[in-house]
């Protein structure tokens, strides 16, 4: 093989790469193809290489190797003192990071980053901090003469500028091996020129710059030529092998655990989010009607549960009964007295309470047939009287709104009637149809032999129908010498929907202080299981939809993201190129598909919660919003983002950066 030899290194002068019958050889359906055979070369510290040949000779090919892209199949490498050929991924990553800069023909230049945010990637990579990463950046983008496009976008710059920008970026890291893959070829003369020279200013005593060219004016400008033709290089026998130990202390060795590679992708996938802020709110459109159902779903569910549960309170559990047994039962006196009483008044004023009143039912006091002329027969004379069983009950006029009493024809009796003692009663109006009769005003009903106007006709809300096929006369209307040693007085307390338990505990001590023991209250069971089984059957229904649009919307996610790994193949090539590890690119990809996930989790949430209140305001409802449907919502926005990230994001770790590189 025939050799051209290059400068001889020197003490002072070591050699930056040091390479012994190094060869790539690519399998190539069921033959292997050698692109690099048997190169040995080396390169001192201080001269600018060029690396000549025609397009598809290898030396792209030698160049990744250098640059640690591509792994030797045999051979041994050096750079910096360092052998780096049997190097694993992570550790390679790591060193290019560090030692080794990169000069492309397309630039490869982030499009949502500005000058500065490119030329300060590699320094983010190395977790420099914020001050330094500045100044740093800034004085080469100063020494490169960007410093009035720092703050501008690749799309804005011309192409001298942008290979400025790649420039500054490759040589931020002060690399002890710099790179060039035809850094001119996008270039006019003059901006050729312009770049050569840039690059023979740049290069320093303790660094070598190789350039990968087909021009050999490009070469002519450079210190020494390695030429390569078919995979044959032509270079300077190299000296004897490194001493690895010896001379790695000048080499930079940076190691970094996962967790670096995880902070740094997080932070760039967050940069990327904002930057790529409208492409995401698409991306996040699938969540957003996912999390938005989910939301609807829960928060309809509790809603309608809510109506249901108001209708059952409404009818069976808006009434609970107290007895005070220190109230004797005999005293008529003290029985209605108890209705005006301090006790009473306290009940009333509780929170929850709509009306309280004293019911005693009278029914075993009084004969309780009733009595209405029958108008169509006559009998030796008499009216023939018609009778029915009906219970009576005697109530105070704060009684009938807790009674629930619905009033269908004429009126009910007041306070006046009480004091007045009138013999007036309110007849249900099941009574007034057992007895064949139409209500007209200033009807007579007969309790025992004593005649009593009906003033009015009843119903009521309660489906059981006891004020139906009732009678209701004043409280004042019975009398004590008529009140049997059974009868006890009930408070009958009205309550909010929802608020009878709690009544139901406070009660017996605002009716009796003294002795709360002695005060029993009834509180009717809520129908919990029919509302339950209703509140099961709709959720399930509902849950299952807002699963299925869940998943529609994380395989829209991971399509979207699927496309993009395609579509910025080139951004991924070159961040791997940099240094980046396989677990930085799975992070910032990851984290990017969690980020627009979450976004998307926001604004379902809210869809959800406006579409639940515009759909209660029209069905005149209570919107229910459990509060942690916000939390519920936002964690199955993370998951859905990061069951459906993760796949494009490992496909986008394990892109080959040299493919990337060189199809875009």
């Amino acid at each position: 093989m025939t050799r051209t030899y290059l400068s001889k290194p020197s003490i002072a002068n070591p050699p930056i790469v040091w390479a012994q019958d190094l060869s790539r050889t690519f399998r190539t359906g069921t033959s292997d193809e050698t692109i690099v055979d048997h190169a040995s070369f080396e390169i001192p510290s201080g001269q600018m290489i060029a690396v000549l040949g025609r397009s598809g000779s290898g030396k792209s090919t030698l160049l990744n190797m250098l640059g640690l892209l591509l792994a030797p199949t045999s051979g041994e490498l050096f750079i910096a003192g360092r052998q780096v050929d049997g190097m694993s991924r992570r550790e390679a990553a790591n060193f290019r990071l560090a030692n080794v800069g990169f000069i492309f023909q397309a630039f490869h230049l982030v499009e949502h980053k500005t000058v500065r945010e490119n030329v300060e990637l590699p320094l983010t990579y190395l977790s420099i901090g914020r001050r330094e990463r500045r100044l740093r950046t800034d004085e080469v983008i100063a020494q490169l003469g960007l410093s009035h496009r720092r703050d501008s976008y690749p799309a804005t710059l011309s192409g001298g500028e942008k290979q400025r920008v790649a420039i500054a970026r490759a040589i931020v890291t002060k690399p002890k091996l710099l790179l060039c893959d035809e850094p001119t070829g996008n270039l006019d003369s003059h901006r050729a020129a312009e770049v050569l020279e840039i690059l023979r200013g740049l290069n320093g005593p303790e660094q070598a710059t190789i350039i990968v060219t087909h021009d050999p004016v490009v070469a002519s400008a450079c210190d020494a030529v390695i030429q390569v033709d078919d995979g044959v290089v032509s270079g300077s026998m190299p000296g004897p092998r490194p001493n690895s130990e010896a001379s790695r202390a000048g080499t930079k060795r940076r190691r970094f655990a996962p967790g670096h590679w995880l902070k740094i992708g997080s932070i760039e996938a967050f940069r990327a989010s904002f930057s790529r802020l409208r492409r995401n709110l698409f991306t996040a459109l699938g969540v957003s009607l996912g999390i938005a159902s989910l939301v609807l779903t829960v928060g309809l569910s509790a809603t309608v549960s809510s109506q249901l549960s108001d209708r059952f309170n409404e009818f069976l559990a808006q009434k609970i009964t107290l007895t005070d047994q220190s109230v004797s039962d005999n005293d008529y006196e003290s029985i209605v007295a108890l209705d005006s009483s301090p006790g009473m008044s306290r009940v009333r004023a509780l929170n929850g309470v709509d009306g309280a009143g004293l019911v005693l039912d009278v029914s075993s006091a009084k004969t309780v047939s009733m009595v209405l002329p029958d108008i169509n027969a006559v009998s030796d004379g008499n009216s023939v009287l018609s009778r029915v069983q009906a219970p009576i009950m005697a109530a105070s006029p704060q009684a009938l709104s807790a009674l629930g009493v619905a009033l269908q024809h004429g009126r009910v009796f007041d306070e006046g009637h009480l004091k007045r003692h009138d013999q007036v009663a309110l007849i249900g109006s099941g009574v007034l149809h057992r007895l064949g009769m139409q209500w007209v005003p200033g009807m007579t009903m007969y309790l025992d032999a004593a005649p009593v106007s009906i003033i009015g006709v009843i119903g009521d809300e309660d489906p059981s129908g006891s004020l139906f096929s009732s009678v209701l006369i004043p409280l004042g209307n019975a009398e004590a010498d008529e009140l049997g040693d059974d009868i006890q007085p009930k408070v009958v307390v009205r309550v909010d929907p929802g608020a009878a338990s709690q009544v139901g505990q406070e009660a017996p001590v605002a009716l009796n202080p003294a002795q709360p023991d002695l005060v029993s209250a009834e509180i009717p069971p809520e129908p919990s299981t029919l509302r339950q089984a209703v509140d099961n059957q709709q959720q399930t229904l509902m849950l299952s939809m807002s699963a299925v649009t869940l998943v529609i919307g994380g395989v829209g996610i991971m399509n979207t993201f699927l496309v993009a790994v395609m579509e910025r193949r080139r951004e991924i090539g070159l961040r791997m190129a940099l240094g980046s590890s396989r677990v930085g690119i799975i992070a910032q990809f990851g984290v990017e598909a969690t980020i627009s996930a979450l976004i998307g989790a926001v604004i379902g949430i809210l869809l959800g919660i406006n579409t639940l209140t515009i759909i209660s305001a029209i069905n005149h409802w209570i919107p229910v919003i459990d509060p942690l449907v916000i939390p519920v919502g936002l964690g199955a926005g993370l998951l859905v983002g990061f069951l459906a990230g993760l796949f494009p994001a490992i496909k986008a770790a394990n892109t080959d950066p040299v493919l990337s590189l060189a199809q875009s």
